[in-house]
């Protein structure tokens, strides 16, 4: 696709090495065609703005994670590219990526390539998006279920060989290490290494494994040397998959068999509803959703993709060493099948459940320990069991039923979706719109989502690109959506993408009272909503800018929605993507999610409500 941001390390600013990385974001609308290559040198002057790692109550884990320490606001004009050689860690991935892709096809050799790096940059976001409908978008990321095949991979084949336990150990010891430099060290692969160490020094001294103590030792490590991590839905999420497991998976698999289920099915089904258990309070809290249908397709697609996942293992350092690729052509075949079920998950009835969650969540993480084997109370367990059930399910739906419907206080709004592709906002008014470019439904999901709005009344658009179509044409299979509209003019080849949706329309062939479009010589620019008779808003396209306007239409808006404040006109409200004072001056008001995260501004008081 094309880039509108990159990611850069080993940083210099004015000259002086800093530490941390910079995401740098153009102000274009397109400026790579391709993403810049890894180990290139990129030179650029911009606004730089440092990121705040704790915000109040707020803690922003992704960022520590990644290393992201600032933001650099530029024009791809003042840019310069130059060759740089990449990592040795870089040069492998680069060598493995393209090897995947040659031999696999782009979409399989990306799954292929995430699977075995864990990185996702190069996977479409449809594959991401099924995967994640179904449940099993796990898989996806390096986690203890990639490390510990692996590592049973390795102590097998060193064990035919005759080699001693201990060098065995050293071995796999050794693996590890390398390997989670080689993916980047994430905290799910370091969980996992270390489990996997203390499980195998335990062979060799004779002491009974205890996983419990080694979850706790892991946890306890990785928060020591990263504590904010504690915010973050990846670490969170590991964590919990294996807490779940640890606590049931035994009592599942003795129930199972109990009832007589063969002893496979019932090793499968328990492993799978342990975890399930385990990462529902992360997954429900962090996601404002349930996949309703994850065990069945866990317990069906687990085995698949472990087999898959095991030859790509063997078979990709095959193919690199010696240039083999029908071996990884015939690996792929597993990812085929895993596609033909996956590809039914969205049309399945309530495949998806949003849920508006409470930080209560995490209180069932105690709650479900005092109903383990792990808690001595034998005698009330059962009574325990049925209050913990019963506990989970009021944090889960009391919050839910009681914002079925979008929050009162949100009535006459603009919401800006926070996206830097585009400029999009929510207008909460008596009915719901969607206007504007409309190219990131992910972030217009999320904006939606946490606001509770599961209805929208029209989606207005500035262009209709296939992109943009294919974008919507999933959006509604997650919203209820009234109608789709476009100006002529700017519907650029998406129609075929829409096919499949009835409401599209043309915008000037429907009697929508409050909303007009306006242009500039001709060619459409954006809208003009109109909340009452004196109070308009200018709802300006990503590529557009409100100076090119007309007086008249800028006199009639008090409310400016643009990308950016262009130190023209400063008696207005701006409601804009980049942060302030980005050109060296500063409106009356402005309001932005580059600043202040996401927010609702309040259109007759003027005030603004701040969002999580």
């Amino acid at each position: 696709g094309i880039a509108k941001n990159i990611m850069l390390d080993n940083v210099k600013v004015d000259g002086e090495k800093v530490g941390g990385k910079i995401r740098v974001i153009f102000d274009e609308e397109e400026v790579l065609s391709e993403n810049l290559p890894l180990g290139y040198r990129f030179k650029s002057k911009g606004k730089l703005y440092s990121i705040r790692l704790i915000d109040g109550m707020d803690v922003n884990a992704e960022s520590y994670r990644k290393d992201l320490r600032y933001t650099l606001y530029s024009s791809f004009g003042d840019s310069l590219i130059s060759y740089g050689k990449p990592s040795v860690f870089s040069r492998i991935r680069i060598k493995l990526y393209n090897r995947l892709v040659s031999a696999c096809g782009s979409k399989y050799g990306s799954v292929a390539y995430c699977m075995l790096t864990g990185d996702k940059s190069e996977l479409d976001s449809e594959t991401f998006r099924l995967y994640s409908i179904s449940g099993i978008a796990h898989v996806l990321a390096v986690s203890g279920l990639h490390i510990g095949l692996m590592s049973m991979l390795i102590m097998f084949v060193l064990k035919k060989l005759r080699v001693p336990r201990l060098s065995r150990i050293i071995a796999v010891t050794l693996f590890l290490l390398i390997y989670s430099l080689f993916v980047g060290m994430p905290a799910s692969v370091i969980r996992a290494c270390i489990m996997c160490i203390i499980a195998m020094l335990t062979m060799v001294n004779g002491e009974r494994r205890d996983l419990l103590s080694s979850l706790g030792c892991a946890f306890s490590f990785i928060l020591t040397v990263n504590p904010f991590l504690l915010f973050e839905v990846g670490f969170l999420m590991s964590f919990g998959a294996v807490f779940g497991l640890i606590l049931f998976s035994n009592s599942f698999e003795r129930f199972f068999l109990k009832i007589h289920f063969p002893k496979i099915i019932a090793a499968s089904l328990a492993g799978v509803l342990s975890a399930q258990i385990g990462v529902l309070p992360v997954s429900a809290y962090f996601f404002n959703s349930i996949q309703l249908y994850s065990v069945l397709f866990n317990l069906f697609l687990l085995p698949i993709i472990t087999v898959t996942f095991i030859a790509f293992v063997i078979m990709a350092p095959v193919s690199m060493l010696f240039g083999i690729n029908f071996l990884l052509r015939f690996s792929a075949m597993g990812f085929a099948v895993v596609d033909m079920f996956i590809g039914i998950s969205e049309h399945l009835p309530l495949s998806i459940i949003n849920i508006n969650s409470h930080k209560a969540l995490f209180l069932l993480y105690p709650a479900f320990f005092v109903i383990s084997r792990f808690f001595m109370l034998s005698k009330f367990k059962k009574i325990v069991t049925l209050i913990t059930v019963a506990m989970s399910s009021v944090i889960i739906i009391a919050p839910t039923l009681a914002t079925i419907k979008p929050s009162a206080q949100l009535n006459n709004s603009i919401i800006p979706v926070n996206s830097y592709g585009d400029v999009t906002s929510i207008i909460m008014d008596n009915e719901i719109y969607v206007i504007g470019d409309v190219k990131d439904t992910v972030s217009l999901k999320n904006a939606l989502t946490f606001n509770n709005i599961r209805k929208i009344d029209a989606i207005i658009l500035n262009k209709l690109t296939p992109q943009i179509g294919k974008g919507l044409s999933e959006f509604v299979y997650s919203f209820k959506v009234g109608k789709i509209l476009c100006p002529l003019e700017c519907i650029d080849d998406g129609l075929a993408e829409m096919a499949t949706y009835k409401n599209f329309y043309v915008f000037e062939e429907m009697d929508l009272p409050k909303i007009r479009a306006v242009t500039v010589k001709g060619k459409h620019s954006g809208f003009v909503y109109k909340f009452d008779k004196n109070v308009s808003a200018l709802l300006i396209g990503y590529s557009h800018r409100y100076t090119s306007l007309s007086e008249e239409i800028l006199n009639s808006s008090p409310v400016i929605r643009c990308f950016m404040y262009l130190n023209k006109i400063s008696d207005r409200v701006y409601l804009t993507n980049m942060p302030k004072n980005y050109l060296g001056a500063l409106p009356s008001y402005q309001f932005s999610f580059a600043d202040n995260g996401n927010y609702a501004y309040k259109v007759f008081s003027g005030k603004v409500l701040k969002r999580k």
